[in-house]
């Protein structure tokens, strides 16, 4: 009945959407330190894509680290934890599951893509909705930063990245410098 035509049309809308769009795929490696002038490092995998202009970006990663301590360090949007564990508590039916499954569609953040010539574009971004996890627990983060993308061949690029980072918790902020190699289709 009507969750059937409700779960056909939220899937169709992103198909369709994406089928307008770019996305852009890297693998990235970010080290900085932290408030306690203490190293901290993460490699990780992001996607951002660009509905339709190509300009606004929706932000999603996973990103794997340590600290100088030996701590280690997972980052991922908030709605990739919260939409498991709505299915493993919530869901009663597959059409239940499905449905709460699209909360994973929820980004991170979102940026922006200015053209600085033909060569460049600076991608300034906010990130406020991260979670991590480490052995000292789990915290929200907010992160803003900075991309300059840069096209190597076709639809290949580099970027550089700068960013800040802070969970809500106790704002300790993490200063990070990463690179980054992408592709874009």
């Amino acid at each position: 009945g009507m969750k059937k035509y409700v779960l056909i049309v939220m899937m169709c809308l992103p198909l369709w959407g994406m089928s307008q769009s770019t996305v852009e795929w890297t693998v990235f490696g970010k080290a900085g330190v932290d408030i306690r002038s203490q190293m901290i490092s993460f490699g990780g995998t992001a996607l951002e894509w660009h509905p339709k202009d190509g300009k606004l970006g929706l932000n999603y990663s996973l990103r794997f680290g340590h600290s100088e301590n030996n701590n280690f360090i997972f980052q991922c949007p908030v709605s990739a934890v919260t939409s498991i564990f709505a299915i493993a508590l919530l869901a009663d039916d597959g059409w239940d599951a499905s449905i709460l499954a699209l909360l994973c569609l929820i980004p991170e953040g979102l940026s922006y893509d200015i053209p600085c010539g033909e060569d460049l574009w600076v991608s300034p971004y906010v990130n406020p909705l991260l979670v991590e996890f480490s052995s000292n627990g789990g915290a929200l983060l907010g992160e803003v930063g900075a991309r300059i993308k840069v096209p190597i061949r076709n639809r290949f690029f580099a970027s550089a990245d700068f960013s800040m980072q802070s969970s809500y918790g106790d704002w300790k902020i993490n200063t990070l410098m990463g690179i980054s190699m992408g592709f874009r289709f």
